[in-house]
This record gives C-alpha cells, sequence and structure tokens, in this order.
C-alpha cells in the first residue's frame, strides 16, 4: 500500500503538532509526511504592521496603542495572529472600562494575564 498516494492529507496546527507527530506511537504516521514547514511567527515590525492595518480596516486611529503596548503586545503573542488577536480586542475592552483613549504596556499585560487565566 505504500507503493501509491492514494490521497492528500494537509496538517496545520501549533508547535505541539510536531511534538505529538514525534511520538513513536505516531512514528509510521510521521514517516509517511513529505514536506514539513514551520514559520517563526510574526516579527515585531510584522505585528506593528498588522495592528495598524487592522485598526486603520475598523476605521480607528492606530495611535490608540502606544509603542510600548506594542512591544508588549509582541512579547505577550510570541508571534501568534490568534495570541495577538485575542490580547489586543482584551486590551481594548480593558482600555474601554477604565475610560483610557490610549492603550499602555500595562493594559496589555493585564489582558495578557486575563487571557491566561481563563
Amino acid at each position: 500500500m505504500d507503493s501509491r498516494d492514494y490521497g492528500v492529507l494537509i496538517l496545520i496546527g501549533q508547535p505541539r503538532l510536531n511534538n505529538t507527530l514525534s511520538l513513536g506511537v505516531n512514528e509510521s504516521f510521521a514517516d509517511r509526511i513529505r514536506v514539513n514547514y514551520m514559520t517563526d511567527g510574526m516579527s515585531r515590525e510584522e505585528v506593528k504592521e498588522y495592528i495598524d492595518s487592522r485598526m486603520r480596516l475598523a476605521e480607528a486611529s492606530p495611535e490608540i496603542f502606544d509603542p510600548a503596548a506594542i512591544d508588549t503586545a509582541f512579547g505577550c503573542c510570541k508571534g501568534s495572529v490568534r495570541k495577538l488577536n485575542s490580547i489586543l480586542q482584551t486590551a481594548l475592552l480593558e482600555g474601554c472600562n477604565r475610560k483610557v483613549n490610549t492603550i499602555s504596556n500595562e493594559i496589555i499585560l493585564a489582558a495578557s494575564s486575563e487571557l491566561s487565566m481563563v
């Protein structure tokens, strides 16, 4: 059965997927993977560009996030867009609750902390 390709399966996941595939119980499956590609995640500059583009798309000012907050968001998300979105959304809600005009790194840290408790 190994001489023919009967189907194509594309696996996309977090870095933990590679850890799972490296387990002995999954060895025969992992041996059949033809291409394996890992990304490093977003860089600090890409995080800034992403935040700016999302804020413009929402017709909001990108300056809502101060530069220190962007650095903190980058550090908290570890390059993951999904984590970044969650942190930013929670930070915006927190900023609204605090009635502030600018999201600071303190608010980003509070948002990240709140998400890690959930």
